[in-house]
């Protein structure tokens, strides 16, 4: 149903879509990862492009394909485009960043560690997996940390970072248990997305 990537010359093919926003892990090229976000019709295609400190985004429409990129002087982990205005927001290793309009700001994040707080105190391990919400009241996103062994809510419009799963404190700790909150364990989450 997608057109064919004009640089491989393959079809873009994922076997299941889902809601507009988020990405789609898709099996192509090597050398980098691919994510297909689907906008609010099928009308066309948003292919993303990760390598270790460039990210590139591809409009494929049926008649032709607009390539935008960026650099980043740390490796770019996940990324998250919000196609009503071609806002990226994304995480590398211990920050999470917002690159809109040409210019990169840090949204949270620092130093390496686990800090819960106002975004400008919050510190992650590794930010490896990111779901963006945004509506017209609210700014918000979910941040897997993989190292830390927790899943983040960073609050943008309130300025608050929260551990919502596992638990967040300088001794790292990891495993299988049930609870809520704090209370529960898990181990290296690589991916955190909010039910929508």
């Amino acid at each position: 149903p997608f057109p064919p990537d004009s640089r491989q010359g393959r079809p873009v093919i994922s076997s299941c879509v889902r809601a507009r926003g988020k990405p789609l892990h898709l099996l192509g090229n090597s050398l980098a990862t691919h994510n297909l976000m689907v906008p609010r019709t099928l009308m066309f295609a948003v292919l993303l492009v990760m390598h270790s400190h460039r990210a590139e985004a591809q409009l494929i429409a049926p008649t032709t394909v607009v390539t935008t990129s960026f650099t980043d002087s740390q490796n770019i982990i996940d990324l998250w485009m919000d196609t009503d205005n071609d806002d990226f927001y994304f995480s590398t290793w211990t920050k999470i960043k917002k690159r809109s309009g040409g210019t990169t700001t840090v949204l949270t994040g620092g130093n390496a560690g686990c800090r819960d707080g106002a975004l400008t105190h919050a510190e992650f391990r590794y930010a490896y997996g990111i779901d963006v919400r945004k509506t017209a009241t609210l700014f918000d996103l979910y941040a897997a940390d993989i190292t830390s062994h927790n899943v983040r809510y960073v609050d943008i419009t309130n300025n608050q970072v929260t551990t919502i799963l596992g638990s967040c404190s300088s001794t790292i700790t990891s495993g299988w248990r049930d609870g809520a909150g704090a209370q529960a364990l898990i181990k290296s989450p690589k991916d955190a997305e909010r039910y929508r």
